[in-house]
């Protein structure tokens, strides 16, 4: 079964913005997918300066599970570690990001 949620901080956006603002707007913000192995999917409108820890802290909430034992890739398989920015990963607009637990033994 599939989920589908979508988080959008557009609320944080100012109503009124003349073109200068609109264009330093889109210059610093990106959309960023987030699709889990059993195919619940979150899309984020991230600040390309936010560090991911919060981001894959707020997918896990969402998702119902512990971000520490959850791995996520960009779709170059790199790993990206709490400290990442969206600019150190060099996400694009539209970047879809994979989440897949981590298998651990005890």
């Amino acid at each position: 079964m599939s989920t589908r949620v979508s988080l959008l901080l557009s609320s944080f956006r100012p109503k009124y913005m003349n073109n200068t603002a609109r264009k330093d707007y889109g210059a610093n913000y990106i959309t960023v997918k987030v699709a889990h192995a059993d195919g619940s999917e979150v899309h984020f409108l991230i600040k390309k300066s936010i560090k991911m820890k919060w981001m894959k802290e707020d997918f896990a909430k969402r998702t119902k599970k512990s971000w520490h034992f959850l791995v996520f890739l960009t779709e170059e398989f790199e790993r990206v570690k709490n400290d990442d920015t969206a600019i150190t990963l060099q996400l694009r607009d539209g970047a879809r990001i994979l989440v897949y637990e981590n298998e651990h033994s005890g």
